[in-house]
């Protein structure tokens, strides 16, 4: 980083809140508030501000370390003001308090590191997701070829492939925290096939249903139900005296708007640990392709 950059140095803007920075997981908007993650990308747009004009042409600065109080409830159509003051300068690291008000009322504050980094580094920690400078934005499908993830039925009559497809790229706001990932689901029942592609989920909703049945498969825990996949998406299973899972699946396809659903499908079947095992197996290798970015 060039020299120049001092303690003190203040940076603020305001914005309006509107309804695409509300709290949403998957379609579902859990309230009509600010949402934490919002705040948290606008005082890391703030923060940012200090070191732009003093990186070097072969260096970036990247989210480090947040520590954040969000203090009070903000309604969308608000004017919010987001203030950050560099505390720190070293040789790799700016650290900075950040604060966000709602008239005379403070509703966030907490201090933010960000780290320096040649772009170099940046870009070939993670190939696969980052090869160069134009590819830091959502990738846009996955260039491996990795076969789905696959619940089969013990009776081979039943069963879900399950797919990760690419990264959000804006069909639902959202910013890079949210870590959105579009899926596709194929259902077989009976010789019969239906495909629900679209399926908005966070990595860490995916991440805890591979936990769950990783667990069940080895017998840790004999049930699991998803209360985050809904409501495109929601999952129920169940490790039977037999050791047979049962697995309750509720597939929706949504249409323009994300509280309409073009048709809807319940499925319940069998399955053995083992391929269970082997479905948690194939996630993981779907997951590897599409690498986190936090």
């Amino acid at each position: 980083m060039r020299p120049g950059l001092q303690v003190g140095h203040h940076f603020e803007f305001s914005v309006q809140v509107t309804d695409a920075m509300r709290p949403q997981f998957g379609a579902q908007v859990i309230h009509p508030l600010y949402a934490t993650a919002s705040m948290l990308n606008h005082m890391e747009w703030a923060a940012r501000q200090h070191v732009l004009p003093y990186l070097e042409p072969d260096e970036e600065s990247v989210g480090y370390h947040i520590d954040l109080k969000h203090l009070a409830a903000t309604p969308v159509g608000a004017t919010v003001r987001i203030g950050s003051t560099v505390t720190q300068v070293k040789a790799r690291k700016v650290i900075s308090r950040v604060e966000a008000w709602y008239g005379i009322q403070k509703i966030g504050e907490g201090t933010l590191t960000q780290a320096l980094i040649s772009k170099q580094k940046l870009y070939t920690a993670t190939p696969a997701a980052c090869p160069s400078p134009a590819a830091s934005l959502p990738s846009t499908t996955q260039t491996a070829e990795v076969p789905p993830a696959v619940l089969r039925a013990s009776d081979g009559q039943h069963g879900l492939e399950f797919e990760v497809l690419k990264w959000e790229t804006g069909q639902f706001p959202c910013s890079r925290y949210d870590e959105w990932l579009v899926c596709q689901a194929v259902t077989h029942h009976k010789g019969a096939s239906k495909v629900y592609k679209g399926a908005f989920l966070l990595r860490h909703e995916i991440e805890d249903w591979l936990n769950a049945c990783q667990k069940i498969a080895t017998g840790e825990i004999t049930h699991f139900r998803s209360d985050f996949l809904e409501p495109v998406f929601s999952i129920e299973m169940t490790l039977q005296p037999d050791n047979l899972c049962q697995c309750a699946l509720s597939l929706s396809e949504l249409g323009s708007m994300p509280d309409k659903r073009l048709n809807s499908e319940y499925l319940t079947f069998h399955l053995t640990q083992a391929d269970l095992s082997r479905f948690c197996n194939a996630l993981i290798d779907q997951l590897d392709g599409f690498p986190s970015r936090l």
